[in-house]
């Protein structure tokens, strides 16, 4: 059986034989996502659109730019204050409750054994336990992907504007490169036990075989999210559905391929 055979029969069983599971941490994976939804909901004063009002404060703030405003001027209080609130809650969102939710999945699917009654508490105390680690796992990867696109805007900026673009492309294929050999981190983390900095090593220690099929997985799971979410047009809760049930997919193709790796 072939690596992407071996994935797909996994996720079909598993959505065959655990529906009710699935569903159920699908749901509450949904709701603990829309948590920072809310909270920018509770400030606004309203359900409104994040990425509507990112695009318009940059617009806005671009016109101002182009009036001959100061660039730290471009954009009045106001709107530093909305930015701010959401770029907090991106971050609370990512490295809090995605890694929450990524701690709770690995450890549901990794198990053998496992029953509707005890699936929720088995993803919460998952999820809770090991947190902090995740958080570490994440943060770093953040990092690592920040500082690797900011070095590419930068040399792009200072050299000729097509060798800029190939730079930045090159860059964007390592930064791609790296996101895939750590996308074992989440197993590599709770299965293994093992510190937030050790599981980036084992991640990338495990990826090696499976680099192909893994990043056929991180990118068909990419594209189908964009395609998704320009289909809803960032509806409330829709967005927190689709976030999740693309989680649990990715994370789900990739745990057969990493209970391989440690056999």
């Amino acid at each position: 059986m072939s690596n992407t055979q071996l994935s797909l029969t996994f996720l079909g069983r598993f959505i065959r034989e655990r529906t009710s599971d699935f569903l159920m941490i699908w749901l509450i994976s949904a709701l603990f996502l829309l948590i920072p939804s809310i909270i920018f909901w509770v400030t606004q004063g309203g359900i409104v659109s994040s990425q509507v009002m990112i695009s318009e404060i940059f617009e806005f703030g671009s016109t101002q730019i182009k009036a001959g405003v100061p660039f730290l001027q471009a954009i009045p209080p106001a709107m530093w204050r909305t930015l701010t609130i959401i770029i907090s809650l991106n971050v609370l969102s990512f490295l809090v409750v995605f890694s929450f939710i990524q701690g709770g999945i690995a450890n549901y699917l990794t198990q053998k054994e496992s029953n509707s009654k005890s699936a929720i508490s088995q993803f919460l105390k998952a999820g809770w336990e090991n947190l902090c680690r995740m958080m570490g796992v994440n943060l770093m990867i953040a990092v690592i992907l920040l500082l690797s696109f900011a070095v590419g805007f930068g040399l792009g900026a200072l050299v000729y504007v097509i060798a800029g673009l190939l730079i930045f492309i090159l860059l964007v294929v390592v930064v791609l490169y790296i996101y895939i050999r750590f996308a074992f981190t989440p197993f590599c983390v709770v299965v293994e036990k093992i510190s937030w900095f050790s599981a980036l090593g084992s991640s990338m220690d495990k990826t090696k075989m499976f680099t192909g099929i893994v990043a056929g997985i991180v990118i068909v799971t990419a594209i189908m999210t964009k395609v998704f979410f320009n289909l809803t047009g960032n509806l409330p809760f829709v967005t927190e559905l689709i976030s999740s049930l693309i989680l649990i997919f990715q994370l789900t193709l990739l745990t057969p391929l990493y209970l391989k790796a440690v056999k």
